[in-house]
């Protein structure tokens, strides 16, 4: 029974995210937009962001706060710029998109 409501459960979510993602012709490229905001961003910015803030006024203290308060800017600033490239090529896939449309048979490659 316990497996048998597994199986159910995944194959009604697998047919309910084919059908987003047929019916939305820009899925991909939206998706694309998603990540490059959210996962970047809190990935790697915040925790490096949060690690500055809880150890203000000890970032010099010892020569390991030293070593990772570098760790923690330069994860600060991979996440900036990954985000920041990322928002910048998922929007202009977005732009360049030709609007195909929905649910519809033709050759996408």
């Amino acid at each position: 029974m316990a497996v048998g409501s597994w199986i159910g459960i995944a194959v009604t979510l697998w047919v309910i995210a084919w059908i987003i993602a047929t019916s939305i012709p820009v899925f991909s490229s939206l998706l694309s937009l998603m990540t490059a905001l959210f996962a970047s961003w809190f990935s790697f910015s915040l925790p490096g962001a949060f690690w500055l803030f809880m150890n203000k006024g000890q970032w010099f203290a010892s020569p390991r706060k030293i070593l990772l308060t570098c760790v923690n800017i330069f994860c600060f600033i991979i996440g900036v710029v990954m985000c920041g490239l990322g928002l910048y090529a998922s929007g202009k896939a977005i732009h360049d998109d030709t609007g195909r449309a929905s649910f519809s048979c033709a050759n996408t490659a």
